[in-house]
């Protein structure tokens, strides 16, 4: 049986809590094609990096983006959001490895920063 949207945009939710974050609703009235879930996830970290950001659009396996959805994440990727598309819990997964490894490397910094700073 596939999957529907609504239980990969759940999945999403209960894997970013997981990792301590939050995977808003994204609604922007009069700006149609904008990306479901606006995904939040603190690094630790006091300084540097104290939290990782995502717009994360949301579609049933398979399913495509329509051509609005598709020209409102290019306008936010040029503007230097970070955007993802997920449809599926394989994809979901990846995005949350990316937020694993980007948390990981903010409390690395973080603490060479800190070392740095006490040290220098």
């Amino acid at each position: 049986m596939e999957r529907t949207e609504k239980e990969v945009e759940r999945y999403l939710c209960k894997r970013v809590k997981e990792l301590g974050g939050k995977a808003y609703k994204f609604v922007s009235p009069g700006n149609a094609g904008v990306p479901d879930r606006l995904v939040v996830v603190p690094t630790g970290a006091d300084t540097a990096v104290t939290a990782i950001h995502l717009l994360v659009e949301v579609k049933k396996p398979g399913g495509e983006l329509r051509p609005q959805q598709r020209m409102k994440i290019k306008e936010l990727c040029d503007m230097g959001a970070d955007c993802r598309i997920v449809d599926s819990y394989e994809r979901v997964d990846k995005v949350i490895l990316e937020l694993e490894t980007s948390v990981a490397a903010a409390a690395f910094i973080a603490a060479e920063l800190s070392g740095a700073v006490k040290n220098g």
